[in-house]
């Protein structure tokens, strides 16, 4: 079991790696090689090519990824895909496909309000506001568009509470950024 639980942690440590060299691309105004990093990031979370992941549900990638897993291990990789998908709504949103965006976003909090059922928060958090799926994504934000306000923040606002396991704070940090987000 500990030499499963040791592939997992480097597992992770790897795909925060990619998800640095992610977030660079994006901001490098390269965000084509950005969504090919992403697939690329999604595919080793996964272990399976994206063709067998990519269009499933989000209780299908969430049963998919903590299948076989110990709760610490299911739960960094669910916290992993969130920031994978995260970080797709800010490229798809740097190409002006805010449709995709919000979709991605959506997606997210809907993993995070499974992840908060299957794996409350042990510290910091209210459960009450980790949900991801119905209404519960709904922000009580401005709703303002402005993205040089939301630039500097939005970017790395769940990717910053990566380092942590808080649910309710990512999912907080992806509701702002919905409430935030150029309308359609």
């Amino acid at each position: 079991m500990s030499l499963q639980r040791d592939y997992i942690l480097r597992l992770v440590e790897q795909l925060r790696e990619f998800l640095a060299q992610i977030t660079r691309l994006r901001e490098g105004g390269r965000p084509d090689d950005a969504l090919v990093a992403i697939v690329r990031a999604q595919e080793k979370l996964f272990a399976r090519p994206a063709a067998q992941f990519g269009a499933l549900l989000p209780d299908a990638q969430f049963h998919m990824l903590v299948l076989g897993e110990q709760p610490e291990q299911a739960r960094e990789k669910i916290l992993l895909q969130a920031d994978l998908l995260a970080e797709t709504a800010r490229v798809y949103e740097a190409k002006d496909q805010l449709a995709l965006a919000q979709g991605a976003r959506h997606y997210a909090l809907a993993l995070l309000g499974l992840a908060a059922a299957r794996f409350p928060d042990s510290g910091g958090g209210s459960g009450s506001d980790s949900g991801g799926h119905g209404g519960s994504d709904r922000s009580a934000g401005s709703g303002r568009s402005d993205r040089s306000d939301r630039s500097d923040r939005s970017v790395g606002s769940v990717l910053s509470v990566s380092s942590g396991s808080n649910i309710a704070a990512r999912a907080a940090a992806l509701r702002r950024e919905l409430a935030t987000a150029r309308p359609l």
